[in-house]
């Protein structure tokens, strides 16, 4: 089973899956990860192999693109690859901006879990975490979602963070990181 957990900043949706992961006994990639194995696979990548990448791309979903946004669609199609690769070699939860739809366009079944919590409760989880005041612990959850927004909006031409693009929301404040790993564990089982 593949899990992808999409997710609002400061939810806890990292620490949630990786423990869910490893109660599961599953892999788990998160953004750096996926992110790392990308630039590697770029670097390993001939110039043909980068036009066959470019092949792949389906325009539709960036528009009219210049030759500005060559790293970036190289970048993207090598983080699908990183992806479908992950999900192919077996069980998973992927902590990763665009993996549910980049796995449903390849038409492998997944679980797409979406995480958020009440603004204030993500607030003083980044502040700890961060070690930030509250104004700088918000300024960076504005933008990180901001951030987040915009890219799987634009990948997908979606609506992040809309519970009706994924099969379970929750709020982590409600049952805490704990409850929400056995919830999640709970629908796992009742998928399989």
């Amino acid at each position: 089973m593949i899990i992808c957990i999409g997710k609002s900043c400061g939810s806890g949706a990292h620490e949630i899956g990786e423990k869910l992961a490893g109660k599961l006994g599953y892999s788990f990639y998160d953004q750096k990860a996926v992110e790392k194995a990308a630039c590697q696979k770029i670097c390993e990548i001939d110039a043909d192999q980068k036009d066959v990448l470019y092949a792949q791309l389906n325009e539709d979903a960036f528009g009219a693109i210049g030759e500005t946004y060559d790293i970036g669609r190289t970048q993207f199609l090598a983080k699908n690859d990183v992806i479908l690769k992950a999900a192919s070699e077996g069980n998973c939860v992927l902590d990763v901006n665009c993996a549910d739809y980049i796995l449903k366009e390849a038409g492998i079944n997944r679980v797409s879990v979406f995480i958020t919590a009440p603004f204030e409760d993500r607030v003083k989880r980044m502040k700890e975490e961060l070690q930030k005041d509250e104004i700088q612990a918000s300024a960076f959850i504005k933008k990180e979602n901001l951030r987040r927004e915009h890219y799987y909006n634009y990948i997908t031409g979606g609506s992040w963070g809309k519970a009706e693009n994924y099969d379970i929301c929750l709020n982590s404040s409600a049952c805490g990181i704990e409850k929400t790993v056995d919830i999640l564990q709970k629908l796992v089982d009742n998928f399989e």
